[in-house]
């Protein structure tokens, strides 16, 4: 369900799995069940996921205009800890990803006057200018326990439409088989539609290129997301919600991909910087409150927001209402977003959010509304 608490950015709740994804304009993270998310104060686009006194802060920092490398600037970082870490000592240094991006990796040991011996960790990658961060921390007797909840965090760690560094196919190793031709296949709509991180994604070509797929390491790839294939060309296909809330049309070169385990969270439909958002919206009493609700979460992350336009109206057989803007988001870009709320049944309103950018608008807004026009709720 879409939560009404939200920080300055998007709080995704699955009440399946208890998981929050915080949706920031930049980047999404995914917090497990007892984790409280929360935008950070100091950094336009940054959260803060804590339980009691173990925490991970992330996001996107400042344009890397001086095109550092992710290792120089986690040496920067190392070299200013200073007096903030007294004791320190190194415990642990890699190169990693972080979004799919090259990154660096720093876990380290402090002793803090009040809170005794710390673990944390700082992991900075670089990506089209942009620099990202991981970091996490907590009483030294307490880390290991959370490093599992840590880590997935970490994997969760996505860069949006438009700020996403693609992943590469691992190449095919000499003198071995292609592997099996539909799981490949299978696999690549995958890929493309976000069900697997980039390393993963790199990790099962390998694997299915090296011609081992032994019975106990199969994955039903072409299961694994068949609401949201990789749209090349031709006409539209259609996502159908996994839990058969709703479909929507999916139009020709855009990508689908499921937010949230196993999409309870609705679904991200991209191409290039331009985006929509469609989730299930809880708490609403009309549709307008859904609108209202999140054009007071986005003031807080653009600059210069204005609306244009604000007005109900019907979807079909369904109570509906929109609001139109235009703003500058965090990257300084400005863009075209409309925010629609629409009445489905009983309590139940789906939220449908579209950005992209100005130059692009008049071009992509009628696909926009077309795909408005073909979303069908249970039993449509």
């Amino acid at each position: 369900m879409l939560c009404k608490t939200m920080f300055g950015a998007l709080l995704l709740s699955s009440a399946a799995s208890a998981q929050t994804t915080y949706l920031d304009a930049l980047f999404r993270v995914e917090a497990p069940a007892g984790w409280q998310a929360a935008k950070l104060d100091n950094q336009p686009d940054g959260v803060s996921i804590t339980k009691g006194k173990l925490y991970v802060n992330a996001g996107v920092g400042p344009g890397n205009a001086a095109g550092q490398s992710a290792k120089d600037i986690l040496a920067g970082y190392e070299k200013g800890l200073g007096p903030q870490c007294q004791g320190f000592r190194a415990l642990q240094r890699a190169e990693t990803t972080l979004a799919g991006a090259p990154g660096s990796y720093l876990q380290f040991a402090c002793n803090d006057p009040r809170a005794g011996s710390m673990t944390l960790s700082v992991t900075i990658a670089t990506s089209k200018g942009d620099v990202l961060f991981f970091n996490t921390g907590g009483p030294a007797a307490e880390y290991a326990a959370a490093k599992t909840a840590f880590d997935a965090m970490a994997k969760s760690f996505r860069l949006n439409a438009g700020n996403s560094t693609p992943a590469t196919a691992a190449p095919t190793a000499p003198g071995k088989s292609a592997g099996n031709p539909q799981q490949l296949a299978a696999l690549q709509k995958a890929c493309a539609a976000g069900v697997f991180t980039p390393e993963e994604c790199a990790a099962k070509r390998k694997m299915l290129a090296g011609g081992g797929n032994p019975a106990n390491d199969y994955v039903d790839y072409a299961s694994a997301a068949p609401q949201a294939p990789a749209q090349t060309g031709g006409s539209s296909q259609v996502y159908r919600d996994p839990r058969g809330r709703f479909s929507v049309s999916v139009p020709p070169g855009w990508t689908a991909a499921p937010q949230g385990q196993g999409g309870d969270d609705g679904v991200q439909i991209s191409q290039g910087s331009s985006w929509a958002i469609l989730s299930p919206f809880s708490g609403a009493k009309q549709p307008g409150d859904v609108v209202n609700s999140l054009y007071g979460q986005f003031q807080q992350q653009y600059k210069n927001l204005k609306m244009v336009d604000h007005q109900p109206f019907q979807l079909g057989a369904h109570d509906a209402a929109y609001a139109m803007f235009t703003g500058v988001n965090p990257k300084g870009v400005e863009v075209s977003f409309v925010i629609s709320g629409i009445h489905a049944s009983g309590a139940n309103y789906l939220a449908m959010i579209s950005n992209t950018p100005v130059a692009e608008a008049e071009k992509v807004s009628q696909l926009f509304r077309d795909m408005s026009l073909s979303i069908r709720f249970a039993g449509e």
